[in-house]
C-alpha cells in the first residue's frame, strides 16, 4: 500500500461501499458451482443467534412505548435525558466530566459520520482516512466535496497509524484525521501510548481526530479499550459511537456525536449554532428508543458484557486458526477486538513453466525483512547515508535507499549526475564539481528542486551525518517521479538523490595497462555533459577488460585521443611536456582541471619542460601516458604508463 490518494466521485465511491462490494462479489459467483457461499462480510451480529441483546434494553424500549409518553418529535439534537444519560456513560473513561450540551444524538454510527464530514466540509478542504478502512467515510466525503487522503496502517505493527505519512499528508487544509477503535475491517485495539501520539500529531498539525468507537468495549485482547477522549485537553475529539454492536442492536439505529473537548473549541457560540442548526434537518432515532437509553446504559449488567466478549474471543480464535490452514490467504494480525479481522491474499509463489517459481511479497513489511536480511549480511555497510528530495530527507538504512521506479531517469535516462570525493571527512572541489553539476542540468532540461545553496547544503550535511572519513560522493539530478511516457510532463518535479559510498581507493604508481577502444564515443552535445547514460562508457570498459587492460582510451573521428570512458587523460612526451585533449569534444574533467591548476609548479622545478591543452594522434602520444587519478598528486604526475 501506498500513502496517499484523493477521494472520486459519488458514484465511483458508492461502488466501494460494504453493501457495493458485496454486490459485485455475489454477482460474480458461479450459481452453478456445487460448494455453498458463506458470507463472512455480514456486519450484522443479530443475523446470528448466539449473539442477543440484554432483556434490559429490550424491557426498556416495551416500557418506554407503552408509556405513550414518547409518541411525539424529541428535540432536533435528542431528548435531553438521553444526552445527559450519554453524557454520564462516556465520563466513566475520561478524565474530565461531559455534559449533556456535548452530546448530539443521531440515526446510528452512520449518520454521525455524515454529521462530522458535514461539519467540516469547506472549497479545499481534506481529510485524512485510513487504510483499510470503512467505506462509509468515502462516500461520505465524495457527497461532501471533501478531498480523502489515505494514510496507511501497519499490520506488522498490529496495525497502527503510520504518524510519517500523517504528517507528510497533511496540509493547512487539512481539518481532520479519523481513527477507528477498536478497529473494523483490522480487529485492532491500540494502546494508550499510541493513541497519545496520534492526539500529539494531531495537535502539533492544528488538526482534529475524529475517533469512530462504535465498537467501543468490543476489546478482547492484551490492550484494554482506551476512548480517544483521555487525549481531549491535548486535541478536541469528535467522538463517534451507538448501541448498535456492544448491545447488539443495530436496527435500533441509536448513535451520538460528542464533542471530547475540554479546551473549549466546540463550545463557541458560532460553533454550537451552527451544528444545532445543522441537527434541525436532520432526522433522528424515534422518540421511544432514545427514551429508553437512560435506562439501558444504568442498568446493563457485566454479565452481559462478558458473554459477548468470551463468544468474540472464541470465534476470533476460531477463525484465526482456520484461516492459517488455508493456503491462500493469511492474517496478519491476530484480531483484538471489534468484529471483523483483516485478511490478505497470501501467494508466495507464482509458478512459471514447470519448475521455476516466482515469489510474491504480500505486503511491505515482507519485502523491507527480505531487505533487511540482505543487508543484515553485510560485514561493513558500503553506503552509509543517502538523501531524497522524494522522501525529504536523510537515510541511513542501507534497506530503504531507493528510488522509485517510474522516476524519469531510472526508465529513460533523463538525468544527470557528479561525484565528488571525501578526503578525511571533507569534500574535495565540492563547488567546482557542483558547477559542472548544474550546467550538465541545464543542458539535460531539468531545473533543480532547491537553488544551488541549499543543494550544497544537503550535500555538506549528507557527508557529516554518514561520518565517513574516506570514499565519494555521488548525487543526482532527474526529471523525477511521474509515469513510463516518453515525456517528463507527467513528472510533476525534478528529484535530486545523493548517496556516500565508502571506498579505500588508492593511486596506481606503476603504471597500467591501456587500449584505445573500439565502442563509438558519444556526441560533444552527450560527452560534454555528465548525464546517466553511460552504456557506451560500461561497454567501453568491459572491451578494455576483455583484453586484459585496466582502461581503454576513445579517440576521436579525426583519429585524436578525446578521453577514457571515466576519467581524462594527458600525455608525458619524452620532451617532458605535459599535455592534455581540448575539452571541446569532452568533459570538462574538474580534476584535469585542477591538473592544469597544479602542473605549472612542476615546470617551476623543473620536473616539466612545459604545459598545454592540444590534439595529439596515438602515435604521437608514443608510449607515456597519464591517466587522470582523482584527486591530483604532484608527485603522481609523472607516472609511467604503458600504451
Amino acid at each position: 500500500m501506498e500513502n496517499g490518494g484523493t477521494n472520486q466521485e459519488p458514484d465511483t465511491a458508492s461502488k466501494i461501499t460494504i453493501k457495493g462490494i458485496l454486490s459485485l462479489l455475489m454477482a460474480n459467483i458461479d450459481e452453478k458451482c456445487e460448494k455453498r457461499v458463506i458470507s463472512l462480510g455480514m456486519g450484522d451480529p443479530t443475523a446470528y443467534s448466539c449473539f442477543r441483546t440484554t432483556y434490559v434494553a429490550s424491557d426498556a424500549v416495551v416500557d418506554s412505548v407503552q408509556s405513550e409518553k414518547f409518541n411525539g418529535y424529541a428535540p432536533t439534537v435528542g431528548l435531553l435525558q438521553t444526552r445527559k444519560a450519554i453524557a454520564e456513560y462516556l465520563s466513566r473513561d475520561i478524565p474530565y466530566k461531559l455534559s449533556p450540551d456535548d452530546v448530539y444524538i443521531t440515526s446510528g454510527c452512520t449518520q454521525a459520520i455524515d454529521v462530522s464530514l458535514a461539519m467540516l466540509a469547506r472549497p479545499g478542504a481534506n481529510i485524512l482516512l485510513p487504510r483499510p478502512g470503512f467505506p462509509i467515510y468515502e462516500l461520505c466525503a465524495a457527497f461532501r466535496h471533501l478531498e480523502v487522503r489515505h494514510f496507511d496502517l501497519l499490520p506488522d505493527r498490529g496495525w497502527e497509524v503510520d504518524l510519517d505519512a500523517v504528517e507528510t499528508l497533511a496540509d493547512e487544509n487539512t481539518v481532520a484525521l479519523v481513527i477507528i477503535n477498536p478497529g473494523n475491517p483490522c480487529g485492532n485495539v491500540y494502546t494508550y501510548q499510541h493513541l497519545k501520539k496520534i492526539a500529539e500529531t494531531a495537535e502539533k498539525l492544528g488538526i482534529l481526530v475524529i475517533a469512530d468507537e462504535v465498537y467501543g468495549h468490543l476489546a478482547f485482547g492484551a490492550n484494554p479499550f482506551v476512548p480517544m477522549g483521555v487525549f481531549g485537553s491535548i486535541v478536541p475529539v469528535l467522538t463517534l459511537g451507538s448501541l448498535s454492536k456492544r448491545w447488539i442492536v443495530p436496527g435500533w439505529r441509536l448513535g451520538w456525536f460528542v464533542t471530547s473537548d475540554p479546551r473549549g473549541t466546540f463550545k463557541q457560540p458560532k460553533v454550537v449554532e451552527r451544528m444545532k442548526k445543522y441537527f434541525d434537518i436532520l432526522g433522528g432515532p424515534a422518540t421511544f428508543i432514545q427514551a429508553a437509553v437512560p435506562r439501558i446504559l444504568e442498568q446493563t449488567e457485566e454479565v452481559f458484557f462478558t458473554k459477548t466478549i468470551n463468544i468474540l474471543k472464541q470465534t476470533s480464535d476460531i477463525c484465526y486458526d482456520r484461516i492459517k490452514e488455508i493456503p491462500c490467504i493469511t492474517c496478519p494480525h491476530k484480531p483484538q477486538g471489534s468484529m471483523a479481522m483483516m485478511i490478505t491474499m497470501a501467494t508466495p509463489e507464482v509458478e512459471i513453466g514447470d519448475n521455476f517459481k516466482v515469489h510474491v511479497f504480500s505486503s511491505s513489511s515482507e519485502l523491507l525483512e527480505k531487505l533487511h536480511e540482505k543487508w543484515n549480511s553485510e560485514k561493513e555497510q558500503p553506503y552509509p547515508a543517502m538523501y531524497s528530495s522524494v522522501f525529504g530527507g536523510i537515510i541511513l538504512d542501507p534497506a530503504m535507499m531507493v528510488i522509485p521506479i517510474d522516476d524519469h531517469m531510472v526508465h529513460r535516462g533523463h538525468g544527470v549526475f557528479d561525484t565528488a570525493i571525501i578526503m578525511n571527512g571533507y569534500l574535495y572541489e565540492l563547488d567546482v564539481h557542483l558547477d559542472r553539476f548544474l550546467r550538465s542540468a541545464a543542458k539535460a532540461k531539468i531545473s533543480s528542486p532547491f537553488p544551488r545553496s541549499t543543494l550544497r547544503s544537503i550535500l555538506v550535511q549528507l557527508t557529516a551525518a554518514s561520518q565517513c572519513k574516506k570514499g565519494t560522493l555521488r548525487y543526482w539530478l532527474s526529471a523525477g517521479p511521474g509515469d513510463f511516457l516518453l515525456s517528463p510532463a507527467g513528472c510533476s518535479t525534478s528529484a535530486f538523490y545523493a548517496v556516500v559510498i565508502k571506498d579505500d581507493f588508492s593511486q596506481c604508481k606503476e603504471g597500467v595497462r591501456v587500449v584505445t577502444s573500439t565502442i563509438p564515443m558519444k556526441s560533444p552535445l552527450f560527452a560534454t555533459m555528465k548525464n546517466v547514460n553511460y552504456l557506451p562508457n560500461v561497454l567501453s570498459k568491459m572491451e578494455a577488460e576483455e583484453k586484459g587492460a585496466s582502461a581503454s582510451i576513445w579517440v576521436d573521428e579525426e583519429g585524436f585521443i578525446a578521453e577514457g570512458p571515466n576519467v581524462n587523460v594527458a600525455f608525458v612526451t619524452h620532451d617532458k611536456e605535459l599535455v592534455l585533449p581540448f575539452f571541446d569534444k569532452i568533459l570538462s574533467g574538474c580534476t584535469a582541471l585542477r591538473l592544469l591548476e597544479l602542473a605549472p609548479k612542476l615546470v617551476e622545478q623543473g620536473h616539466l619542460k612545459s604545459v598545454r591543452t592540444g590534439n595529439l594522434t596515438v602515435e604521437e602520444a608514443k608510449e607515456r601516458c597519464f591517466v587522470s587519478i582523482t584527486r591530483p598528486d604532484l608527485d603522481d604526475l609523472i607516472a609511467k604508463l604503458k600504451f
